[in-house]
């Protein structure tokens, strides 16, 4: 079941020029850079609309055919990260660390607090720069481990984009 879930996830992340990093439990950790802020949000804004069909797709043939089923939590969120190798002489791991990853893990956390498919944060949201998406304020929330109060989002309608 996870891997049929994952690779949904792989395939929609990389048709919009993003990288999988991880598979971390059920869940993926993935980035986009695509050379700035408004043309990354903007690329994996097009993955969470894909992810959306696809995995309602696949969890309803799962269902129909009888087998386990799950639904789509996804955290947006955009920040700096350090990539790189990290780990020890005996066992390496090519990842992203900072701040950011915290954020982004607490942001998907909530989707289930606040029955979400999709949670986005105020940095992405504020990156975003494209009308056609309506996005609905969750209002603000304090994230564990987040020094700051954040206002979260989810995406209502998707529209059309261009990026």
């Amino acid at each position: 079941m996870v891997n049929a879930y994952f690779e949904c996830i792989v395939q929609s992340v990389h048709k919009y020029g993003g990288n999988v990093l991880k598979f971390m439990g059920d869940g993926v950790l993935a980035i986009f850079d695509k050379g700035s802020d408004e043309l990354s949000t903007c690329a994996a804004l097009h993955v969470a609309e894909h992810l959306r069909r696809q995995i309602s797709e696949l969890t309803s043939d799962r269902r129909n055919k009888g087998l386990p089923a799950t639904g789509l939590y996804l955290g947006l969120h955009l920040g700096e990260v350090y990539c790189g190798n990290v780990g020890s002489p005996s066992r390496v791991d090519f990842t992203v660390t900072g701040p950011a990853v915290n954020e982004v893990s607490r942001i998907e956390g909530m989707c289930r607090t606040m029955n979400k498919d999709i949670v986005i944060s105020q940095d992405f949201a504020d990156k975003l720069g494209i009308e056609s998406v309506k996005l609905t304020s969750l209002g603000t929330h304090n994230l564990g481990g987040v020094s700051r109060d954040n206002e979260l989002f989810t995406m209502e309608s998707f529209g059309t984009l261009l990026c």
